[in-house]
């Protein structure tokens, strides 16, 4: 499957990509503006900007009173999900080059950007596409397909080569809302696949062009295809759906959007044998997903063109739901992947929560990768272009994630590389949450909230220089401290103080500890584990998430997770008394052979090795398969059993590639999270 993306990659240099898109859906209705004719009058002057529109004989001047395209101007192709609006190409001024570009302030200005796709675009006002009902990305058509052919201008379909200024405003109320069966795809299309977004494919051909300062707000994306029977490609992102060839996003943002992808196979493809297999055939869902755009074709090979996304940021969740088909997930808060490109001072806020399934068990092919700010880099094996300087390879520098991230395997600033990747001066303090059991390098989330590690590159090498899981140790101008969050900032696009944005709110606390706060990595597991009764804020004002976690605090929350059973009475322990609030516990924890001898020892540090076997025992023990994966415990022994069953089931893995790391002690917000992996 990777080959044939490497192939589509390929095409992309030789051809330019084409993506189609959609307008009105049936189920969303059509929106439509009834005008009388009568009191329309045809003016000869084209430059009091009231040209007739041919097609709706709506004037340009009462287009613009409204966002909702006029019933005669709407175009409807049998069996695709969307319906083209037809606007006439007449902008507010300008000519359309470099230095005078058209100027746009009504919706349907924008909309017929798509008749020139090579021209150069500035906003005058804020758009607002809440009545327009389903957008088609500009570039696409109602199919929102992938073609390969030439910029039709007729159709209006192709890659986006000019250049846009957003000049400082929003497009708001942006809709894709699609439910079908399986996708509709075009006879001339070559491949199943569909992108969605404000623009369908930004590429640059022959000079290096922007899309700038532009802010999505308040949009949605929701595309579910409920019985896929072949497999299937999606692109979403809030700005672009993909980037080709070296064109650059700089100081754009999306905030308060919704993307939520779902794809469901069809019934035939029933789900897991006994033996955890599917059945031939299968489906696969390719889903790429990012912030800002999906993914980021960097340089042509031969050509310095390299992507740059600049000052950007995402403030929207992210969701992705998969049932019956085999997935091939990349999502993150800027883009879900990216190659020779680089990204600089750009943040993530957004939530991102995709499926946790674990990938090659039993013949299962399934990937389900998240990163806060880029989920992988990848370009093919071609000799000659590895092991490169900063210059040459993808690189992220500057940047920063404060999103939740839920997913089979989760980083809070990237995941993992086939190719040279630098990740510099960067932070995460967002809370990652998924199985992270990687049945090649058995990686554990809880020590890999940057980056994935080192080993993980086939091809390139991985650079990781200043990166960190506290907002305070970045150094260098990009950065200024915000005495309002406690932590740095970008100095360029403040998120405490950067206009629209929803950062400066009081994250508040979890239950009624002080020092949990809301928007704190653990805060949700702490919640949880609220909620499931196995800890209690009834008479305490602080948790200390961070302390270690003690022998009497472990076996308590295993007690209070089992549902506090009783006991037979019989306290082996001299050194636990009945008033000791561990009291119940540690005699039922002896009861199940958790804990041995004479000697309770309470005050004791919870290591990993500890931690297992005792959590391993709290369940009595289930089997697992052993696992070679460590180097450092034999799976014979009571602690690789309760290892192996911890990897295979997603509740704890390794500290590095290879080593499980027994001795290395817990603390109580790591303790909650493998018991919420657990209990999940």
């Amino acid at each position: 499957m990777k080959a044939r993306i490497a192939v589509i990659f390929m095409f992309a240099i030789l051809f330019g990509t084409q993506l189609q898109a959609q307008s009105l859906l049936e189920k969303v209705g059509h929106m439509v503006v009834n005008r009388t004719k009568n009191d329309i009058k045809k003016k000869n002057d084209k430059k009091s900007q009231n040209i007739i529109d041919s097609a709706s004989g709506v004037t340009e001047q009462e287009q613009s009173s409204t966002s909702a395209p006029s019933s005669s101007s709407v175009k409807v192709t049998n069996g695709a999900p969307g319906r083209e609006v037809d606007s006439p190409f007449v902008f507010a001024g300008g000519t359309g080059t470099f230095e005078d570009p058209y100027l746009i302030q009504t919706a349907h200005q924008l909309n017929a950007v798509r008749k020139g796709l090579a021209s150069h675009y500035k906003l005058i006002a804020d758009i607002d596409l809440s009545d327009w009902g389903n957008w088609i990305p500009i570039g696409s058509d109602a199919s929102y397909g992938c073609l390969r052919n030439a910029w039709d201008k007729e159709k209006g379909t192709g890659q986006f080569m000019g250049t846009f200024d957003g000049n400082g405003h929003v497009v708001s109320g942006m809709q894709i809302v699609i439910c079908q069966e399986t996708p509709y795809q075009n006879q001339n299309e070559k491949i199943n696949a569909h992108l969605y977004g404000l623009f369908s494919t930004l590429a640059t051909s022959p000079t290096k062009h922007q899309l700038k300062n532009l802010g999505v707000v308040d949009f949605k994306i929701d595309v579910k295809y409920v019985n896929l029977f072949k497999s299937v490609e999606l692109y979403a992102g809030g700005i672009t759906g993909g980037i080709n060839d070296g064109f650059d996003i700089v100081n754009c943002y999306t905030k308060g959007g919704k993307i939520d992808i779902t794809v469901i196979g069809n019934e035939k493809f029933s789900g897991y044998d006994d033996f955890g297999r599917l059945p031939d055939g299968t489906p696969t869902a390719e889903i790429y997903v990012g912030g800002i755009c999906p993914q980021v074709w960097g340089a042509c090979i031969g050509r310095d063109t390299h992507t740059h996304i600049v000052r950007c940021y995402n403030d929207s969740d992210i969701t992705i739901s998969a049932n019956r088909v085999e997935m091939y997930i990349r999502a993150g808060g800027i883009t879900g992947t990216m190659d020779t490109s680089h990204i600089h001072e750009c943040f993530n806020n957004g939530n991102i929560t995709i499926p946790m399934r674990l990938d090659n068990i039993d013949g299962i092919w399934s990937e389900s990768v998240a990163g806060g700010i880029c989920a992988t880099a990848s370009i093919p094996n071609i000799p000659g272009i590895y092991h490169k300087g900063t210059e040459e390879s993808s690189f992220i520098q500057n940047c920063y994630n404060t999103g939740a991230i839920s997913a089979k395997a989760a980083s809070g600033i990237f995941f993992e590389s086939s190719s040279d990747i630098h990740l510099e001066n960067c932070y995460n303090i967002g809370h990652i949450d998924g199985n992270e059991i990687d049945h090649a390098m058995g990686y554990d989330t809880i020590t890999a909230i940057i980056c994935k590690g080192s080993g993980v590159v086939k091809f390139g090498a991985e650079y990781i220089r200043k990166c960190y899981s506290n907002g305070n140790s970045v150094s260098g101008s990009a950065w200024k401290v915000s005495s309002a969050l406690g932590r740095k900032v970008l100095a360029a696009i403040p998120e405490d103080t950067h206009p629209g944005n929803r950062f400066n709110v009081d994250p508040g606390i979890i239950g009624s500890f002080s020092d949990v706060k809301g928007d704190a990595w653990y805060a949700n597991v702490v919640q949880w584990a609220l909620d499931r009764g196995i800890i209690s804020d009834a008479s305490a004002t602080t948790f200390s998430p961070d302390k270690t976690c003690t022998r009497a605090q472990l076996i308590a929350m295993l007690w209070h997770a089992a549902g506090s059973p009783g006991n037979n009475g019989v306290n082996p322990f001299l050194d636990v008394k009945e008033s000791d609030s561990h009291y119940a516990a540690a005699v039922w924890a002896a009861e199940k052979g958790i804990v041995s001898g004479s000697s309770f020892v309470s005050s004791t540090s919870v290591t990993r090795s500890e931690f297992v076997i005792s959590l391993w025992k709290s369940l009595d023990s289930p089997e697992a398969k052993p696992t070679s994966v460590y180097t450092d415990v034999h799976h014979s022994t009571e602690l690789g059993k309760a290892a192996s069953w911890g990897f295979y089931n997603g509740v704890i893995g390794g500290t590095d590639s290879h080593k499980f790391s027994a001795a290395k002690t817990l603390t109580k917000a790591q303790v909650l999270t493998y018991l919420k992996y657990a209990f999940k």
